[in-house]
């Protein structure tokens, strides 16, 4: 019997916000649902399956690093390819983080291993609005500056996911689908649904298809950050996102 996720399974929604007279996209990136189940099996947890921590419960940008971005010569057949560019989270000290919530503080966060995430993104900044309106807002960085040009409209995103609360020691894992396609700014309203509930994953329980739901690290590592991160003299050599040419991508399975 098919089961319905509330608020969707690990979804991203790119859409441009009319209300607002400069040119933006607004994304929702989350793997939070109602259903507890469905939940436990979706959580970002270490290389030992244990969720990632969202640091103090009351406080944003604490938790374990978490990332929307993408790999910039990404294609449908291989979602990894190329350089991480970190839209959100990348630099400073206000990153996107493992339980954040619009609603801080005071809410408690939305837990260990989950994400639920709404960001304003405005053409020509490289400080995406994290909850814009909410009480748990705030400014975090891009690695670009948003033009029309870049992200290249229907950009493949991803998500990366790190063991780290700074991403420069640990591990950390990704995970895409290749209808997760970045929309370019506008003003006058429109956009994409990207949602990795795809082909009703889970649909028929918890053995159900995760559908074309993709991980740098996948197989028994899907969902578990197990991939190293590259020392930084290591970077200079091999280029970011290096380490995930060379890591074995696979369908996730359940």
């Amino acid at each position: 019997m098919k089961r319905t996720l509330t608020l969707g399974f690990l979804s991203l929604i790119a859409t441009v916000g009319s209300a607002f007279s400069q040119a933006n996209t607004t994304v929702n990136w989350s793997n939070f649902t109602f259903d507890s189940g469905t939940q436990s099996s979706v959580l970002f947890r270490d290389i030992n399956g244990n969720a990632l921590s969202q640091g103090t419960g009351s406080t944003n940008t604490d938790g374990m690093l978490v990332q929307l971005g993408f790999y910039d010569q990404a294609t449908a057949g291989n979602n990894f390819l190329g350089n991480w560019v970190a839209l959100t989270g990348f630099g400073g000290t206000l990153h996107t983080s493992i339980g954040d919530s619009g609603s801080n503080p005071g809410s408690g966060g939305s837990g260990n291993g989950i994400i639920d995430f709404v960001t304003l993104i405005n053409l020509n900044t490289s400080n995406p609005v994290v909850y814009p309106g909410d009480t748990g807002t705030y400014a975090t960085q891009s690695q670009i500056s948003i033009t029309s040009s870049a992200p290249t409209n229907g950009q493949i995103l991803s998500i990366r996911f790190y063991d780290t609360s700074t991403g420069t020691t640990g591990h950390y894992n990704a995970v895409s689908a290749s209808d997760w396609t970045w929309q370019t700014p506008t003003t006058t309203g429109g956009g994409a649904v990207v949602n990795l509930l795809i082909a009703d994953a889970f649909a028929d329980g918890p053995g159900g298809s995760l559908g074309d739901l993709v991980f740098q690290a996948g197989g028994v590592n899907a969902f578990k950050t197990t991939i190293p991160i590259p020392e930084p003299s290591t970077y200079a050599l091999l280029g970011l996102g290096a380490a995930g040419m060379v890591a074995l991508r696979r369908r996730a399975k359940s």
